[in-house]
């Protein structure tokens, strides 16, 4: 009886063997191989997954070209530029502004920036400084950030410092970005707030059309500035269009401006008019 169950086993263990080896020699071969040149996703590739755009589109996405509102993103190019020059039938005269940015990593980038029309104590300023981003949209649902600058005016006034936040959101084709700044000379005694509120939505890769405003506030107690003309509030806005082709954008903008200004020993005045701007800008 046990040299029956021992056979009977031997035979069994015999059947899984062969029936094993056969089943290795019918399957397919699996063999590793190196490769020393794997392939990598373009920066197209990137782009589309991000649904971001790239070049002067992505800037113009990113807020980074508009005329008066600053993005809350740093620049994901190297650098983005832009200059604008027009006329403002307000105080008939001509308006500028230019600004360059550099970025750093990801997160700081470095601003100059020039402005030439209707202000405080200057009809020139330019102002520097840097901004970091501390918010991500594809992280926390909002692009924030902060800046200081020093608005150091045409370097023969006293200058301002000031400090800005920034905060922004895409919803698809459409981005919406807001800032608020306040600046203050050393003395104390010379003051601005300023609020700006830009949005722009991407009817085609190459066109972009938007809206963009700027409202600032001068204060001054400064008894120096008592036999000046004096800004004391400003507003411009309107819609905007962009055209982008690569590294490049044209930028235009028209739209309502008025400025209440104070002339020594008369009264408040508000003037309207129609302010015109136009130009180009890159991103590199």
């Amino acid at each position: 009886m046990a040299l029956g169950l021992s056979r009977v086993t031997t035979l069994a263990l015999a059947a899984l063997t062969c029936g094993s080896l056969a089943h290795a020699e019918g399957a397919p071969e699996h063999t590793l191989r190196w490769n020393p040149h794997p392939e990598t996703p373009s920066a197209d590739t990137a782009a589309e997954k991000s649904g971001r755009n790239a070049g002067a589109a992505q800037a113009l996405d990113d807020e980074q070209l508009a005329p008066f509102t600053i993005g809350a993103p740093v620049p994901r190019a190297t650098a983005a530029v832009k200059t604008l020059g027009g006329f403002d039938s307000t105080t008939t005269s001509a308006r500028a502004r230019t600004s360059a940015e550099a970025g750093i990593g990801n997160f700081l980038a470095l601003r100059l920036e020039y402005e030439h029309g209707p202000g405080t104590g200057s009809n020139d300023r330019v102002t520097v400084g840097g901004r970091v981003t501390f918010l991500h949209e594809e992280k926390h649902g909002i692009d924030g950030g902060a800046g200081f600058f020093y608005d150091a005016k045409d370097f023969r006034n006293e200058g301002n410092f000031i400090g800005a936040l920034m905060v922004g959101r895409h919803f698809g084709k459409l981005a919406l970005y807001a800032n608020a700044l306040f600046g203050m000379d050393s003395e104390g005694d010379d003051a601005s707030v300023e609020g700006r509120v830009g949005t722009g939505y991407r009817l085609t890769p190459a066109f972009q059309i938007g809206f963009d405003t700027r409202a600032r506030f001068n204060m001054s107690s400064d008894q120096k500035r008592a036999d000046a003309r004096a800004v004391n509030w400003e507003l411009q806005t309107g819609p905007t269009a962009a055209f982008s082709v690569g590294p490049i954008a044209l930028l235009a903008m028209v739209g309502p401006s008025l400025l209440r200004v104070t002339d020594p020993g008369e009264r408040a005045r508000l003037n309207s008019g129609v302010l015109a701007l136009g130009g180009a800008g890159a991103a590199f």
